[in-house]
């Protein structure tokens, strides 16, 4: 719940058509990875043994999506384009307080889809979240994305409807019914040097138990999408539920 006693007051701003700033670029990775536990599609903690290879391949992600700020024609996809939302902290030199990391439809840039929004923990509870989402809403007209069941209601409030499930998340929108915009599949970077230098650490570590820890991850997801499919089925036969 948003508290007006603990507002800081930031600078928000909307990063679309250009090449993101080196500062830029370091703040939304150094948010990533702070708030990495609630950027993941499905639930894992830090202490989860193989958490440093999620992080490696969000990382990779996210960095591939920033390079099309400066939107690119792409062979057989089409105008890729993204955006960035940050904000910042004034009285703290090059502290960013959040971000929201979008991708752009083909053909409209009133249409957008977010891939990763995350807020600071030291600025949480304090309108970061709504304000940003305010700032992206000035220029568009459509926004979906994807959360968490615990998520569900906070993106409620911000006036996002429950639309489906994708996997272990629940589709949510606001505004029209989406559009078509380029998205990166599942497994794109998992053959990057950093993603496959943790998953070469979390082996050695784990040693002959990793093939369980990773068939339990694998369990887990299955568990999570399970729960997301059946709170859909739930709340269309009574909208007003919510997790």
């Amino acid at each position: 719940m948003f508290n007006p006693a603990l507002e800081v007051p930031l600078q928000y701003e909307n990063f679309v058509d250009v090449v993101l700033t080196e500062d830029t670029w370091q703040s939304v990775m150094d948010i990533t990875k702070e708030c990495a536990t609630g950027l993941f599609l499905e639930p894992m903690s830090e202490s989860h043994p193989l958490f440093k290879w999620r992080l490696a391949t969000l990382e990779e992600e996210y960095n591939n999506y920033m390079i099309y700020t400066a939107p690119q024609m792409i062979p057989d996809v089409g105008r890729f384009a993204t955006g960035v939302v940050l904000a910042s902290d004034d009285s703290k030199k090059g502290c960013a307080a959040g971000f929201i990391l979008y991708s752009r439809d083909f053909h409209s840039d009133a249409i957008v889809g977010i891939i990763g929004i995350a807020v600071r923990r030291d600025y949480r509870l304090q309108g970061v979240m709504t304000a940003m989402v305010g700032k992206l809403r000035e220029t568009v007209r459509d926004i979906s994305l994807s959360c968490s069941l615990d998520m569900v209601r906070a993106y409620h409030r911000l006036g996002f409807e429950v639309r489906g499930t994708q996997g272990a998340q629940i589709l949510m929108g606001w505004g029209g019914p989406g559009g078509d915009m380029a998205h990166f599949q599942a497994g794109s970077f998992d053959k990057m040097d950093s993603v496959q230098a943790e998953l070469v650490k979390a082996r050695s570590n784990l040693g002959d138990s990793y093939g369980k820890v990773f068939s339990d991850y694998v369990g887990l997801i299955h568990s999570e999408t399970h729960k997301a499919s059946a709170f859909f089925q739930k709340w269309k036969t009574d909208p007003t539920l919510l997790p």
